[in-house]
């Protein structure tokens, strides 16, 4: 199965090394065959890297251990949590961040359905303007024509896992605790909302990235193919 995802890739590879017009002539030559093996190759280069990344960052530690992926504390809190820990009280902002990554933790396994059917919708269509939009990853065309969608999706299960681990209650503790000092207005974070996107974007950033490993194995295995047959000859 991993040899043949890697031939696939390397197939969409080609794809996108072609300027724009060259895509838009092999499109229309393309038959139904080729259309449906290199939609087939975008199809499943996500879904191996989204299964990757959900794996990984689902679990615990996925997002606190991981300097890529970490949720920090929102801008206003995390410049109080300096002034907070000049006072003593610099435990209440690390327990908020590490509350706040387990909830990203704890709901990112719920991408999975979502992702996989949102891929399992992509068209040659889609593969066509994904090369003329000139991505670097296919993952960030597929990021732009889901995203709005996934946060829709995605914000309940957040709500969800921060009701679950007491998260607002924890962001009020230390938020009062900040405002006490001067170190905080009173204005209220939208705590799921920052959560669901904070860890939205980890999670699109992780799926790009595994697809550029995927697709440098991919090339490093055709240049030793290729040398292989040359030597032969």
């Amino acid at each position: 199965m991993e040899s043949s995802v890697h031939r696939l890739l390397f197939t969409f590879v080609v794809a996108l090394a072609l300027p724009a017009q060259a895509a838009r002539t092999v499109a229309a030559e393309a038959d139904e065959v080729a259309e449906r093996e290199i939609t087939r190759t975008l199809k499943d280069a996500l879904t191996a890297s989204a299964e990757a990344v959900i794996r990984r960052l689902g679990t615990e530690d996925g997002f606190l251990r991981n300097q890529q992926a970490r949720i920090t504390l929102p801008e206003g809190l995390s410049r109080a949590a300096t002034g907070m820990r000049r006072f003593g009280m610099g435990r209440y902002p690390a327990e908020l961040e590490t509350t706040l990554n387990r909830a990203a933790e704890s709901a990112v396994p719920e991408l999975r359905v979502p992702f996989i059917d949102a891929i399992s919708r992509i068209t040659f269509a889609d593969v066509r303007s994904a090369v003329n939009a000139g991505d670097e990853t296919a993952a960030q065309y597929f990021r732009r024509q889901t995203y709005a969608d996934m946060v829709k999706r995605f914000l309940p299960v957040v709500r969800s896992a921060t009701l679950r681990l007491h998260t607002a209650e924890a962001y009020q503790q230390v938020a009062g605790r900040a405002a006490k000092v001067g170190l905080l207005s009173a204005d209220a974070v939208r705590l799921d909302e920052y959560i669901a996107g904070k860890a939205l974007d980890a999670v699109y950033a992780a799926m790009a990235d595994e697809e550029r490993a995927m697709r440098a194995y991919s090339l490093r295995q055709t240049r030793t193919a290729v040398r292989r047959v040359a030597g032969a000859h």
